[in-house]
This record gives C-alpha cells, sequence and structure tokens, in this order.
C-alpha cells in the first residue's frame, strides 16, 4: 500500500517502478506458498507451474535492472556493471531455458524446473550481495542496507522454494523465511522511499523550488577533509586510484547587483543539484568555498573514466537557467565554469587539504581554457609506496 500511495502522490517514474516491483514479487511470493492452491481448492494446474518458473525469474531480473537504478553508478564502475548485466540477461536467457524444457521436453520433472528457478535465484542473491558490498566500499553508506535485504532474500529464497518443492521442514525454518521475507519487503520499500526523497529534493533544488543555501547540507571545512581523506583511504583498501574534483564557478555573484543578493543562494542551491545528479550518490560532495565545489571519487579504475565522469559533469552543470522566479526578479544565469581534476594513483596517499588545493587551482585556470577541464596526474615511483607528498607535485 506504500508503494501505491507513493506512486500516486509523486506520480513520477521511479515510485511507479517500485510499485511494479512489489508486486510483481508479491505475486511470486504468493506462487511459491501455494497460497492459490490453498485458497481455490486447485491442485496440479498447469497454469499455476508455468507462472512460478516464469515468473519468479522475471522478477529476479527486474530486481537486478532496479538495484542498477537505485545505485546510478554502473557506468562509472566496470564491475557493477558486469555483475548486474550479466545477472540481468543471464537470468533472461534461464527463464527461455526453462520454458523450453516446460513446452518441448515433457521428460522433465516439475520439481527439476522449480530448482532450476531456484538455483537462479541463488545467483541473484550473490550478485545482490556483491554489488551492494561493492556499493558501500565505494562510498554509498544506504547500501548497506542493500546487503541486509540480499541475506533476507536469501532465506526467503531457501524458504519458498523448500515450499514450492513439497520439502518438508520444522515450523522454525517456516518462521525465519516468514520473518525474513517481510524484512525483505520492508528494507526494499525503506531504501526505495530515502533514495526517491533525495532524488526529488535534488530536483526541487534543480529547478529551484527550495533556493536556500542552508538546505543543500554540504560538508564544508574540517567536515569535508575529513570525508576525502576517507575516499583516498578507502581506494587504498582497495587497489584502486583516487579522484579529486573541483568545480570552479567563475561567475556565481555576476546577477547580485542586478537581482539582489538572495540570487546568488538560489544560483548555489540549483548548482548543487546539478553536480549531485551528475556524480550520483557514491560521491563525497563539498563546499571549499561558496564558488568552490570538491569531490572525490573512490575506486577509480583508469583516467579515462574521469575524464568522461568530469566531461558529463561539465555538461550538466554549464546548462543555462532561469533564476528569481519566485521573487519576481526573473533573469538567466548561464555558468562560467572550470573543472579541475587531480588524479591520485593508490600507491600514492597524498595530503587530501594539498589534492583539494591543487583541484581549485586547476579550476580555476581551466575558465581560460577552451575545454574548461585541466587534469593533473601525479605520478608516483613503480613498486613504491607513498614517498612523495601532493605539496610537491606542481600542475604543468
Amino acid at each position: 500500500m506504500g508503494a501505491l500511495a507513493d506512486a500516486l502522490r509523486a506520480r513520477a517514474i521511479a515510485a511507479w517502478r517500485g510499485l511494479v516491483f512489489v508486486l510483481l514479487n508479491t505475486l511470486v511470493v504468493m506462487l511459491l506458498t501455494g497460497l492459490p492452491e490453498q485458497l481455490w481448492g486447485i491442485n496440479d494446474a498447469p497454469f499455476l507451474l508455468l507462472l512460478k518458473i516464469s515468473l519468479s525469474p522475471l522478477s529476479s531480473a527486474l530486481s537486478l535492472k532496479y538495484l542498477g537504478v537505485w545505485l546510478g553508478m554502473s557506468r562509472e564502475d566496470r564491475l557493477v556493471k558486469v555483475l548486474l548485466t550479466g545477472g540481468i540477461y543471464g537470468s533472461l536467457v534461464a527463464t527461455l531455458v526453462i520454458l523450453a524444457c516446460y513446452f518441448f521436453a515433457q521428460t522433465v520433472p516439475d520439481k527439476m524446473l522449480i530448482l532450476a528457478g531456484a538455483v537462479v535465484n541463488a545467483c541473484v542473491v550473490l550478485i545482490v550481495g556483491s554489488v551492494g558490498i561493492r556499493a558501500v566500499l565505494l562510498g554509498d553508506l544506504l547500501a548497506r542496507w542493500i546487503v541486509a535485504a540480499a541475506f533476507c532474500f536469501a532465506l526467503m529464497v531457501a524458504g519458498l522454494y523448500s515450499k514450492a518443492m513439497g520439502i518438508e521442514h520444522a515450523w522454525p525454518m517456516w518462521l525465519s523465511t516468514a520473518i525474513a521475507t517481510v524484512l525483505y519487503f520492508v528494507i526494499v520499500a525503506g531504501v526505495t522511499f530515502l533514495r526517491n526523497k533525495s532524488q526529488q529534493r535534488i530536483r526541487k533544488l534543480a529547478l529551484g523550488e527550495r533556493p536556500s543555501d542552508e538546505i543543500t547540507g554540504l560538508p564544508t571545512g574540517s567536515a569535508l577533509l575529513g570525508k576525502i581523506d576517507d575516499a583516498m583511504w578507502r581506494s587504498i583498501r582497495m587497489g584502486r586510484d583516487t579522484a579529486v574534483v573541483a568545480v570552479w564557478m567563475n561567475n556565481l555573484y555576476a546577477l547580485s547587483d542586478q537581482a539582489g543578493l538572495h540570487i546568488e543562494h538560489e544560483i548555489r542551491a540549483r548548482l548543487t543539484a546539478n553536480v549531485r545528479r551528475a556524480l550520483g550518490f557514491g560521491s563525497v560532495i563539498g563546499l571549499m568555498q561558496a564558488r568552490c565545489f570538491v569531490t572525490a571519487i573512490s575506486g577509480v579504475q583508469e583516467l579515462s573514466k574521469i575524464e568522461k565522469i568530469a566531461t558529463r559533469l561539465l555538461v550538466r552543470v554549464q546548462i543555462p537557467m532561469r533564476v528569481g522566479e519566485f521573487t519576481g526578479d526573473s533573469v538567466t544565469y548561464t555558468p562560467e565554469l572550470g573543472i579541475g581534476v587531480v588524479y591520485i594513483p593508490h600507491n600514492r596517499h597524498g595530503d587530501p587539504l594539498l589534492a583539494m588545493d591543487l583541484a581549485q587551482s586547476l579550476a580555476q585556470r581551466a575558465c581560460k581554457e577552451t575545454s574548461k577541464l585541466l587534469v593533473h596526474e601525479i605520478e608516483a615511483p613503480i613498486g613504491a609506496a607513498s614517498s612523495k607528498p601532493v605539496d610537491s607535485i606542481r600542475a604543468g
């Protein structure tokens, strides 16, 4: 009911996607528990078996697709993309194979078909758990609940498929299955609501509906420094590189004399939303000062990936916007910005403050460049650990 109410209230694609997810998974749970047979006294109905063996792997494919949309990081992380894409297409292929066996291989027992669906769901459980852990390592703390949901999903799959195959268990097994099923849906509904709420807040910021700088909630000062440092250490533990990216807004105060000082607050709020929408929720974003956004991207696999992200960020942020519409002083603001990227190899743990300062300096210089983007890769001794501080590096 919560998913339905959210879909009717929000009328957004994400809300309706969540509703379809809940309805399809609820139908699969009802089928595997044998509820239709108990309610209507149906025994050995071919169409019920067909629904069980087809909808279950299809719901698994939908779950993986939904997880990819929820995380929003499959474009940046190759491992997440491979796992989710492989799981989705693998589930679809498995569904076709199971249906082919059902229609054309009459000698295959019904329990074997159900068991095949159980194997597909077991693989999906492993993928969901792996992707959730990967997302947590990359900085998306809300993904910790995805790992918990994967554990509940595993218990749910074990119990429901045991029931569908006619395996008898003691009451503690059925109780744990029921609890795991309820917890799974509660966790999924909860994280979906939280992520949709964040997306709606960002969308409102981008449209200027909440033009207050205080509501952006971006870390500054020592809080930002600590988050950047954590992101760098997280990359080192993963054996991956880190990119510190600064976005310098050269003309943030250009409209202050024309439209008033409040315009600067609205512009900053909307720029914050655009930066977050371009980078997703797996990256640390903060403010070094009013005109400089800073982000740290962990688990980088290669420099070309960061260049693509920076280019996408540039395209998103420099889009002209109408500001002041809520105060009657509507004007067009076209951001003039530069982006500076400091690429830090995993065998260098540089000073986060100096890395941020260098990225800001590059971003300021990039404002005068045609590409609006300057990238500096810190050289590291081959096969050596961190021995050269970041402050000894200068943009060339």
